[in-house]
């Protein structure tokens, strides 16, 4: 084994579903890959949470099985975690929530009353996060209303500021993950004073915000004892899911777009300033590190709605998307909504909408007609990115969906630019806290030297000129009927 697959650094990516923990050597191979479910607590009420317990024995589990293997190789621990989540601990770091996580729809009735305290358009200039329910503020908004608990609170925390508390004893959150709740002010980065004090928050319940390539502490002895570590084992808290990913597809390039589409996608670029768009506030703008944002945004119907088709016509969604229908003007279109959007106008909105669909049309219509939906959507970040002067030369992607050909090669029309996905690379997100881990520790000057250094190979999509020229046509047609969408569900709902 050579001393460059010697250096490795345990990391982990806390998702909605599942727990992913991996050691990634310094030449960016995985050497160990496992997971561990983390399963949703749901109600007809509207709730999904995740007990904070279970979430952290299965960190610690995770950790404990590949210390077993890999504990000399081990450099540093590095996580990334879901955004928008929010749970309540006392003084001494007992429970007092659950982990209240994005998907929970409770805080929607607390929506029109929290208007009233801060108004939206100030609330989306100062956070870059448009006025949702996902967000934090709601969440803490709807627990001060229905329960004594956020004042009996010693600290509010997220998911992954959870985990480095019980790990050091201190909350700490990486600034990338911040900016993604609604608290922090993304022009000081800093917590917002308006939004704190409009929820009757004191900056002292908050976690300590950090940098996402520094080191901040190491694990107490006695705790590396109990995971099977060395002594002195640094933890680098690193970004947000979504974040990590943009720097394991070596998005950081001038230019250079990243996306991910599994069961729901999101597209962004960096920017060395934040970019809002005031008038629809649907540019979402998270800051990513050391002077970089990320402006952009995601939805949540990508994946979600293939597999929807997959289980109303019995047939796998690979089988499916081997068997799209080609691209062309005639193309029955598709608002492909099943679950509310991230979108302000669409926050309220759920339901699938087809129009053109004809007696000749098949399932391989339908189902193009579905994948064009969520790209159209996505489009419309690229539109907004590139309204404010930044044009996007290529799409770097990844994700379930983007391995198939198909949606790539429909996906560079839409967009018209070429789109690249990494070939052999498993666990973007992983790879992008191995890296982030590894600048911390001195290995590389950058990120884009830690991701340069591996040689990742791409596979490329190319547009073309015709189908370009339809796909504009589409997306004109899609857009009109977007309208007509929104205005029936503030009609009809």
């Amino acid at each position: 084994m050579t001393s460059r697959t010697m250096e490795s650094i345990l990391t982990l990516d806390i998702g909605t579903t599942n727990i992913k923990a991996a050691v990634v050597s310094l030449n960016g191979k995985t050497l160990d890959l496992i997971k561990a479910k983390s399963p949703i607590l749901a109600s007809d009420a509207g709730s999904f949470e995740h007990e904070p317990r279970q979430l952290l024995n299965e960190v610690i589990n995770l950790i404990k099985a590949l210390a077993a293997k890999h504990r000399s190789a081990i450099k540093a621990i590095a996580l990334s975690s879901y955004i928008s989540n929010l749970l309540l601990v006392d003084d001494r770091g007992n429970e007092l929530t659950n982990i209240i996580t994005w998907l929970d729809r409770r805080p929607v009735k607390v929506l029109d009353n929290l208007s009233k305290l801060i108004d939206p358009h100030e609330l989306y200039r100062r956070t870059g996060c448009p006025p949702l329910y996902l967000y934090v503020p709601p969440k803490i908004y709807w627990l001060s209303t229905s329960s004594n608990l956020v004042s009996k609170a010693r600290y509010l925390l997220d998911a992954k500021s959870y985990i480095l508390f019980k790990l050091m004893n201190e909350p700490y959150i990486d600034l990338s993950t911040a900016s993604a709740s609604q608290l922090l002010n993304i022009h000081s980065l800093k917590w917002d004073d308006l939004v704190l004090s409009s929820l009757g928050i004191d900056e002292g319940k908050l976690p300590r915000l950090v940098e996402a390539d520094e080191i901040i502490g190491y694990i107490p002895r006695a705790k590396a004892l109990e995971l099977g570590l060395n002594d002195e084992v640094p933890i680098v808290p690193c970004l947000y899911d979504g974040a990590s990913f943009i720097i394991g597809l070596g998005g950081l390039e001038v230019g250079v777009g990243s996306s991910h589409i599994g069961t729901s996608a999101m597209l962004r670029v960096v920017s060395d300033s934040p970019l809002i768009d005031l008038n629809t506030m649907e540019l979402h703008t998270y800051y990513l590190c050391r002077g970089l944002w990320i402006p952009g945004g995601a939805i949540g119907n990508a994946g979600l709605t293939l597999d929807w088709l997959s289980s109303l016509v019995g047939r796998e969604v690979n089988i499916l998307l081997n068997n799209m229908a080609p691209l062309s003007s005639s193309l029955p279109l598709t608002i492909p909504i099943l679950t509310p959007e991230r979108f302000p106008k669409l926050t309220r909105c759920s339901g699938i909408l087809s129009y053109g669909m004809k007696l000749e049309d098949r399932l391989n219509v339908l189902t193009t007609s579905l994948v064009l939906g969520f790209l159209f959507m996505l489009r419309r970040f690229s539109d907004l990115v590139e309204s404010h002067g930044i044009k996007l030369r290529e799409i770097r992607v990844g994700g379930g969906v983007a391995e198939s050909d198909n949606v790539l090669y429909l996906m560079s029309n839409v967009l018209g630019t070429k789109v690249l996905r990494p070939k052999n690379l498993l666990e973007g997100g992983l790879l992008g806290n191995a890296l982030i881990a590894f600048k911390a520790l001195g290995y590389f000057k950058s990120l884009n030297d830690a991701f340069n250094s591996l040689g990742v190979e791409f596979d490329v999509f190319q547009p073309k000129d015709e189908l370009i020229n339809i796909s504009k046509e589409l997306y004109i047609k899609f857009k009109s009927l977007l309208k007509i969408y929104t205005q029936l569900c503030s009609e009809l709902t």
